[in-house]
């Protein structure tokens, strides 16, 4: 089975451990491995509105030959947002797992006696 890849969490996650120095789109892209086409998409979904409030990464500084970029209000209350929603999958995943185990449980527990007593009830009506 494939795990697809949610490239919206990825740069979250990478752009949000590096918050406080900003960080060079050059090295989100390698350290990424995003493809030209993903880098568009990047382009576009986190920083492609005009309106600089509504973006989720802004400009931060300019120094030497390089761009440095950060996560804005808005792309760290989206990420809580996805972190929120990933941790709440996972509990419930957790959840769904400790039921079916727990009917696995009793359901070996007490299906040896429904099987014993339902032999019990063909014993008696046989003999």
């Amino acid at each position: 089975m494939s795990k697809t890849r949610n490239l919206f969490k990825e740069i979250l996650d990478w752009t949000y451990k590096r918050q406080e120095n900003g960080f060079i789109e050059e090295d989100l892209k390698k350290e990424l491995k995003l493809t030209d086409k993903q880098f568009e998409w990047y382009l576009g979904t986190f920083r492609g509105s005009a309106r600089r409030h509504e973006n989720l990464i802004n400009h931060l500084d300019y120094t030497g030959k390089n761009h440095f970029f950060f996560l804005t209000e808005r792309g760290i209350s989206k990420y809580f947002e996805y972190q929120k929603s990933w941790h709440e999958k996972a509990s419930g995943k957790i959840f769904l797992a400790l039921i079916i185990a727990l009917i696995s449980f009793l359901s070996g527990k007490f299906g040896g006696y429904l099987i014993a007593f339902i032999q019990n009830i063909k014993n008696q009506i046989i003999n």
